[in-house]
Formats: structure tokens, sequence, C-alpha cells
């Protein structure tokens, strides 16, 4: 039954395909041949052929596919038997010529597109052309504005390519870089706005044109410390920028660069982390560009500093101001930031010599290179007015500082990060003289720069700081305020087991034991140690800082063993070695703390004679006095009030 079933359906099939066939075959022969049949078939003689010899041409006709006699003639029928003849010489022709045409429009296309290429090349070699020209117009001998040529440049570039948008949306790119080099921040910025809107009128910009715009944006808003601004114009263009990076790897490198910088500010630091590994790759495996891939090890440097392991970073900044100097040379401006980093972690972990000679070099080169108004180079004076600020050398800090102060407003207005790190610096001179109210209302001026910033590691630095003045004023419900503020700002940024986070919970217990809430105080120094021995390590300065607050306030404590222990820890600390200012100050202070626990314990001549000894020393070292000279007076005085008794 199956094979019958089978039999059947191919019986089927086969039947189908001859009917199919035969259709086929009937639509082949339908036209002429039913014409030349019919021809031979007339009633009328004269409608036939006239012979035998006239048919057979016609067939010979009709299978050459020439048009036969026995149908009208007319063009549409010959034109067809004519393509039907020379169906694949017309289809070869057909498409040579569609062929040949796509290739003069694409050569057209790209005779206009480089006739345009030309004329914008040509349009910006007037342009920069008639900068210099302008220059040359000066009086000879005379000093020439470079901002005021960038202006007239402008105003020629409105002027000239008026008709050129693209050429002068790429003039206000240009120039916006020169501005933001010669630390023009704001005048940048507005440039780069009317950029924009320049290119949204636009319907054919370039991607590369496209790339080098957002990425001037996003450095813009970084310098004048708008990191999440930044954010928000680069970040939807990074999905362009991964497409495009085997074709645009120059401008794809510094765009991942740029937009990890912000994230870097705003302490995201993994997301940083990939980005700046993205460009370096480009940048040493695709571009073999030495000076953005020193760049981006710096960057990665940096990061290292902000997870709170300053040691790494510096080995990390050493060895990129050696490549620097060994592939590129010494006199360049990325040489600046390098030492400048160097400084600051230098200064950080209390080596005041090595981050004057770091800030030395830097600003050397950064006035020989930039000049002396520029902001890194006014940022440099910032930072080595601290480190005189630190040496106690008062004064010269502080005529540094109102030297800079001005002309950062002149340069940056009163609202920029940079301005608040002057006058927090300003503030902590104050405080280090004893001007309580000055200081308090410097770093009050800082704290409010700082606080609508995305940068929030200057403002947590500059609220802690406040809050120690707050509550040496007596101030100590604000002063609470503002140290639980920063703790969570820090907490937010870092997370709450980094040891700059026991840097905080160090003050907020020095603080709370100055107001006598010992228990508080013991339980914030605690945690205080904790976190720094187990970030910074047990030698690191912090770390000792935090365990001698720790122990004067233990020396407080009721139970004597406890005690013990703290005076030992006490004078361990007195007695370590160390040339540099910052273990000198460490020793005085413990050194004072002993002598104030003798003079407690009844010997008070004991402990005069110590303090006597510290104060011969400081007074060498520390000639214009400080913090520290005046918290070992107040324990002089107390000692000699129990002497007298």
């Amino acid at each position: 039954t199956l094979q019958r079933n089978i039999d059947a359906a191919l019986d089927d099939v086969d039947n189908k395909l001859d009917t199919q066939a035969l259709k086929r075959r009937a639509r082949i022969v339908a036209g002429d041949l039913d014409n030349i049949v019919l021809k031979t078939l007339a009633k009328k003689p004269e409608q036939r052929y006239p012979s035998v010899e006239a048919l057979a041409l016609d067939l010979e006709r009709y299978r050459q596919g020439k048009p036969v006699q026995a149908r009208p003639q007319g063009v549409g029928y010959r034109l067809q038997k004519y393509v039907s003849r020379h169906r694949w010489a017309l289809a070869t022709g057909v498409l040579v010529a569609a062929v040949l045409s796509s290739a003069l429009a694409i050569v057209a296309w790209q005779a206009r597109q480089a006739v345009r290429e030309a004329n914008r090349a040509a349009a910006m070699q007037d342009f920069v052309t008639g900068l210099f020209e302008t220059a040359g117009n000066a009086p000879r001998g005379a000093s020439v504005d470079l901002r005021a040529l960038l202006d007239a440049g402008i105003a020629r570039g409105n002027r000239e390519l008026a008709m050129e948008p693209r050429s002068r949306a790429e003039v206000f790119g240009m120039v916006a870089r020169l501005r933001l080099g010669l630390g023009d921040d704001r005048e940048a910025m507005a440039l780069l706005e009317r950029q924009a809107a320049i290119l949204d009128t636009l319907g054919d910009v370039p991607t590369s044109l496209q790339l080098e715009a957002i990425t001037l944006r996003g450095r813009a808003l970084h310098q004048l410390g708008q990191q999440r601004d930044c954010i928000d114009t680069m970040q939807p263009w990074l999905a362009t920028a991964r497409r495009e990076q085997a074709q645009l790897s120059p401008q794809v490198a510094e765009f991942y660069s740029r937009l990890a910088r912000c994230r870097r500010a705003l302490g995201e630091r993994n997301s940083a982390r990939q980005l700046f590994e993205r460009s370096l790759g480009l940048r040493r495996d695709v571009l073999d560009d030495k000076v953005g891939v020193v760049e981006n090890l710096v960057d990665l440097a940096n990061l290292h500093a902000d997870a709170g392991d300053p040691d790494e970073a510096m080995r990390k900044l050493r060895a990129a101001l050696s490549q620097l100097q060994q592939q590129v040379g010494y006199r360049h401006p990325l040489a600046i930031e390098i030492q400048r980093r160097i400084g600051m972690l230098q200064r950080g972990q209390s080596d005041t010599t090595g981050a004057a000679q770091s800030f030395d070099a830097a600003l050397a080169l950064a006035t020989d290179l930039m000049g002396e108004r520029h902001p890194t180079t006014l940022a440099l004076r910032r930072q080595r007015a601290g480190v005189y600020m630190e040496q106690g050398w008062f004064d010269t800090a502080e005529r540094e500082l109102r030297s800079t102060n001005r002309l950062l407003i002149e340069r940056l207005g009163n609202k920029h990060a940079d301005v608040g790190a002057n006058f927090h610096a300003l503030g902590l001179v104050a405080w280090e003289r004893g001007n309580l109210e000055a200081a308090l209302a410097d770093l009050a001026r800082a704290v409010a720069i700082w606080r609508p910033l995305s940068d929030h590691t200057q403002f947590a630095r500059g609220l802690a700081d406040y809050a120690q003045v707050l509550n040496a004023a007596g101030r100590s419900r604000e002063a609470m305020r503002a140290i639980t503020e920063a703790r969570a700002v820090r907490v937010a940024q870092l997370g709450k087991d980094n040891p700059r986070v026991g840097d905080l919970d160090r003050i907020h217990g020095e603080m709370l034991a100055a107001n006598g809430e010992h228990d508080d105080a013991l339980e914030r120094l605690d945690e205080a140690v904790r976190l720094t021995g187990g970030g910074y390590g047990p030698d690191h300065v912090r770390t000792r800082e935090a365990e001698l607050s720790l122990a004067r306030e233990q020396l407080r404590d009721g139970d004597a063993q406890r005690q013990a222990r703290a005076l030992a820890k006490i004078e361990a600390i007195a007695a370590l070695e160390g040339d540099d200012l910052a273990s000198r100050k460490q020793r005085w202070r413990a050194g004072a703390y002993a002598a104030e626990t003798h003079c407690r314990a009844g010997l008070e001549t004991q402990g005069l004679g110590e303090l006597d000894a510290i104060e011969r020393e400081m007074q060498l070292s520390l000639p214009e006095g400080g913090r520290i000279p005046r918290e070992v007076a107040a324990i002089r005085a107390a000692c000699t009030l129990l002497a007298k008794r």
C-alpha cells in the first residue's frame, strides 16, 4: 500500500511537471509562430506568403530571433526582438554603464569634497597667516599680547569664514585649545559653546571633528571643576569612540583620558582605571605616542594615591618621569605635573624637605615654559607656600599666598577650585599664627567655594580643618557637624576602611578629647589607629599621629596598666629618630605629653626641665612659633601651676 501511494504521488508530480513544461513551450511558440501559421492559412491569396521561399525566410528570421513579416512591424515589437536577440550583450553593457556611472558619481562627489577640503584648508591657512601678519604689525621690540592676538583671530574668523561654518567651528576649537593651554578656562569654554552651536547646524560633520570638540569641552569642564557636567557631556559619545577607535585612534585615546580624569575626580576609580588603560593601550600599541603613554602612566599612578597607597604612586611617578626624560627630554610641560604630584605625595608623608625640592623644580620649569601668571605656576606657588608654612616660615607663606590670590581671582574668577585652595592655605597660616577669626573667615570661604563642585577631595579636607578651628574657637556644636559631614563625604568617596577616613577619625577624636568627652574620644581614636595602621602601615607618620593622640587620652583613664602602656608608647615615639621637620614635630609633641604626665605624677621639676629642652629646640626650628609651640606652652603653664601648689 505504501509503495502504491508513493508511485501515485510520483505520477502526480510527473504530470504536473509535464503540464508546466507544455505551458512554457506554448508561451514560447505563441506570438510569432501563431502569426506565421495564420498567414499561411489566410483565405485571401494576397494575405498569404507569395512563395515557399518567403515562408522559409520568415521561419529563418523567427529562428534567428529577428522580427517576422507575419506580424505588424511596430517600433515596440522590433525593439523587443532586438533586446531578446542581444540580451546578454545589452545586460553587460547596462552593467558596465551602471558601474561607470557610479564611479563617475563617486569621483564627482570626491572632487566636490576635495574642492571643499581645499577651500577649507586654504581658509585655515589664510587665517593662521593672518594671525602672524597681525603680530608682525606690532612695533619692533614691543611684546606681542597673545590673548589680544587670539581675540583678533576670532573676529577675523567671524568675518572671513562667514560662508565656511565648518572652518569657523575648527577655528573656534583651535583657539579654545590655545586658551586652555594659557589657563584661560572660562574664555575657552565660551568659544567651545559657540563651536557646538555651529556644529549642531551642520548636517555632515566628520566624526573626528565631533570627538575633538567633545573632548575639548570635557577638558575645559574638568579644569573648571565641573566634573559632573564633564561626564554628562562626554558619556553619550563613549559608544561612538569605541566604534571608531581603530580609524580615529589619536582622537579616541584623548577622549578616553579626558573622560577618565573627570570620573577619577568624582572618586569613580574603577571606571577611570578602565578608560586610562584603554587609552594607554592605543597610545602604546597603535600610535607609539611616547608622551601620551607617560601621561597615562601618571594617571594610573594618581589612582594609587587616591586609594591610599602613596608609596606605589610615588614609585610609578618616578618611573614615569624617568621615561619622559629619556624619551622626550627634561623640558616638557608634563614634567611639571609629575614633579608637582611627587611633591604633593611627599608633603602628605610629611617629607617637607623633599616636597620643597620637588615643588621648586616644578615651579622653575613652569615659570620658564608657561610664564609667571599661568594657573599652573600660581598653583605651584601656593603649594610651595604650604611647605613654607609647615616649615614654620609663616610670613613668607602668607606673602606668597596673598600675591597669588589676586592673580588667581583675576584669571579664574572667585569661585574656581584653585581660588578655594588659596583661601584654604591662607586660613591654615592664620590658624598657625593663632588668629582664629581670620582663619575661620578664610576657611569658610574655601569650603563655600568647594561645596558645590563635583570634586569633593579638597572639600572633605577643608571641612575637617574648618571643624578644628571652630572647635578651637569654642563653637563645638558647629565643629562636630562639620567633622561628621567631612567624614561622610570621604567615606562616600573612598570607602569606610580607607586610611584617609582614619585621618578624620583622629581629628574627630582629638576634638572630642579637647571637649572632655573621654569615652567617645577613646572610641574614635581607637578606630583611627585601626584604619591608619591597616592602610598606611605601622611605621607611617600618620599612624603614629593617631597612636600618639590615643595614648595621650588613655593617660587620662583611671586604669593604671593602661596608663603605663600609654606612657610607654608616648616615650617610644619621643625617642624615634628622624631629622626631618615632621619627625621632630612629632617628637616634640610626644615629649611634651610625657612631660605632662610627669608633672601630674608629682615630678614637676623633671617635667619642666623636659619642656624647657623642647622649647629651646623649637625656637631654633620654628622661630615664628605655631600651633605646636602654643600647645607645648599651654602644657608648660599647667605644669608650672602644679609646681607652685
